[in-house]
């Protein structure tokens, strides 16, 4: 009879350490944007690492930004969230601008 040994991952009480901090990125097509009122909102939250290395952070806000849906006329690939957000809110512009009876 053959005896085995096992290890056990379970018994490893290191846990690494991921602080994050919530970032909340908003622009709106005109300040105070109402729901009753022809203006738009874009508005996201995501995790920023705190505790990774600047090129890893960007890395990771990057792909959130390429993930997302985007307007129409715009990049492949955006260079930011920012550039998403204005984007987005400059289509909607435009888009009011040629159909004022929807103002």
């Amino acid at each position: 009879m053959h005896s085995r040994a096992l290890a056990s991952c379970a018994k490893l009480k290191e846990k690494p350490v991921v602080d994050f901090v919530m970032q909340d990125f908003k622009v709106e097509s005109s300040p105070n944007c109402r729901e009753d009122s022809a203006c738009a909102t874009f508005q996201i939250q995501y995790p920023e690492f705190v505790s990774l290395d600047t090129t890893v952070r960007r890395s990771i806000t990057d792909r959130i930004a390429n993930n997302l849906p985007r307007p129409f006329d715009g990049p492949v690939h955006p260079e930011s969230l920012e550039q998403l957000g204005n984007d987005f809110i400059n289509e909607f512009k435009d888009f009011i601008k040629s159909n004022r009876t929807l103002t």
